[in-house]
């Protein structure tokens, strides 16, 4: 029996907890209408039946599939291994595959093959192609479809590039990601389980990438710069090293002008990129033109050092922190300035900061909307202290980086008050989609919960890891002393209400962490 991309949302959410939920509950958590959920219910149960399984209902209380934890991993390990024909795509999953497919393919494609692929209408494959195009333009690229030739994609490769990182890191998270790099096994995705050929097509991609070799020189890097970068960063810094190897040894280069690469030149990262080609052209044989390192350099300058691992910043940058929290101080009636841990913690943010506003890099906060939400005092202290920033620079500071120095003084006021939460670690016995649901229901639910790692009740046997304060469980845990609240992975309302309980509670109680252990809020 095929299922479509919703259905097969709705029996990982179902599979995902062991009691009741709400209808409209379990349509929050996956992003889709009540009615939605109602409508396809009558697939999910035929699809339970064949598995001899039934959908139960509570008066109440909601449905639920009563079964054991080791009968719901199976039933979840059996959806993700299902045969599933591109056919059951929903028209985004339908999009995505496409968009991949186009990007990775050297030659053109032509509207056959994208029927052959999807199993859809030519009708439906032009009306999607017209729809990517669209989403390509937005990034700079452009899709050239000629009769008698097909659609191939057209652009710069700095672009290219670019775009190829984003749609990965759309559909993989961090912890996924740094697990591929050392095995890539799809099976465990959860993109397994609501796009197979996606997940499929992305995994055979990057398993021939080098990005066990690319973790290797980003290590380098980071040696040779006396620093050590966000995880997130180091990962992106992977990636484009792992690219470039692939795609100088298939001839698609990034040309960068001359007077762009002399002002590189005196960055003391154009040393450490330009050692890394050397040490790639020693492993693969590729020669890397000027050009590359240059970009090299752009991608370690933008790279922001993790603010845990404090190192000596240039004095511009502490300068420049000094006028910010002097402003925000004067503003939120707190003497920020005086704080020597805010100080550095901020300079060595805006070291990176400096090179990439010069650079007319990118800045993006993922938590732009909540700190604005939830920290609208704060944010509109940082949006005028920020003006230090924007008077250095000449220009207008972007509202991500105000965030971001919003983060810090946030963080800086809560240690002072003792209001620091406590980092969280969640376990899920198996299971990427559970994981992955509770993770992000986590994250929605309370953006700015430290999350240290998600672990397995097998990697959990090794012991509970330093710095964790509160465990979030689906499962029961014996012989662990640490705080732990158990939940579903849906993450209802009352069991949102039990977290928040236990870090107030936890935070309450507990002294500020030791200064090593400190960090403000960041995206896990």
């Amino acid at each position: 029996m095929q299922l479509t991309t919703v259905q097969r949302q709705i029996l990982a959410g179902l599979l995902s907890t062991n009691k009741p939920v709400a209808i409209a509950e379990l349509a929050r958590a996956l992003d889709l209408s009540p009615s939605t959920v109602n409508h396809q219910l009558q697939m999910v149960e035929l699809w339970l039946q064949e598995q001899g399984r039934r959908l139960e209902r509570q008066r109440g209380a909601g449905i639920w599939v009563n079964v054991s934890n080791g009968a719901r991993h199976a039933l979840l390990d059996r959806l993700a291994s299902q045969d599933f024909q591109p056919a059951a795509l929903g028209p985004e999953e339908r999009r995505d595959l496409l968009i991949f497919a186009i990007h990775t393919s050297p030659q053109p494609l032509i509207t056959q093959h994208f029927q052959n692929l999807l199993n859809v209408s030519r009708s439906t494959v032009l009306k999607d192609l017209a729809t990517i195009a669209e989403w390509y333009e937005a990034r700079n690229l452009f899709l050239v479809r000629r009769p008698n030739y097909g659609t191939k994609l057209m652009g710069k490769e700095a672009d290219w590039r670019k775009v190829f990182i984003e749609l990965v890191l759309g559909h993989f998270d961090e912890p996924m990601l740094f697990r591929f790099c050392v095995k890539p096994n799809v099976p465990t995705c959860p993109l397994m389980l609501f796009n197979p050929p996606l997940a499929e097509m992305m995994a055979e991609y990057l398993s021939n990438l080098p990005l066990e070799k690319a973790r290797e020189l980003v290590r380098s890097a980071e040696m040779n710069l006396g620093t050590r970068f966000i995880d997130s960063d180091h990962l992106i810094l992977t990636l484009h090293i792992a690219l470039l190897i692939r795609r100088v040894s298939e001839q698609c280069l990034i040309e960068i002008d001359a007077a762009q690469l002399r002002t590189l030149n005196d960055q003391p990262a154009y040393r450490v990129a330009y050692d890394i080609t050397l040490q790639i052209q020693n492993a693969f044989g590729t020669v890397v033109p000027q050009g590359e390192v240059g970009h090299l350099t752009i991608q370690l300058l933008a790279a922001k050092p993790d603010s845990r691992v404090l190192r000596d910043v240039p004095t511009e940058a502490g300068t420049l922190a000094h006028a910010i929290l002097s402003r925000a101080g004067r503003i939120l009636r707190r003497p920020l300035d005086s704080d020597t841990e805010l100080l550095s913690r901020l300079a060595a943010h805006l070291a990176p900061t400096l090179r990439r506003l010069t650079l007319n890099l990118p800045i993006r906060n993922p938590l732009l909307d909540d700190i604005r939400t939830r920290y609208a005092e704060v944010y509109e202290a940082a949006e005028v202290a920020s003006g230090a920033l924007g008077e250095y620079l000449g220009k207008e500071i972007p509202p991500d980086e105000v965030a971001f120095i919003a983060m810090y003084l946030a963080g800086a006021i809560m240690r002072n008050d003792e209001l620091l939460p406590p980092n969280i670690l969640i376990v899920c016995p198996s299971g990427a989609a559970t994981s992955w649901l509770l993770h992000s229901r986590l994250k929605s639910e309370i953006p700015n919960v430290p999350i240290l790692d998600i672990l397995s009740t097998r990697d959990l046997q090794r012991g509970v890891p330093k710095n964790v304060g509160l465990i979030v469980s689906t499962v029961p845990l014996h012989d662990v002393e640490t705080p732990t609240v158990v939940v579903s992975a849906l993450l209802s309302s009352e069991e949102v209400a039990a977290i928040r309980r236990a870090i107030e509670e936890l935070t309450n109680r507990s002294p500020a962490r030791p200064k090593e252990e400190q960090y403000a809020f960041t995206k896990s």
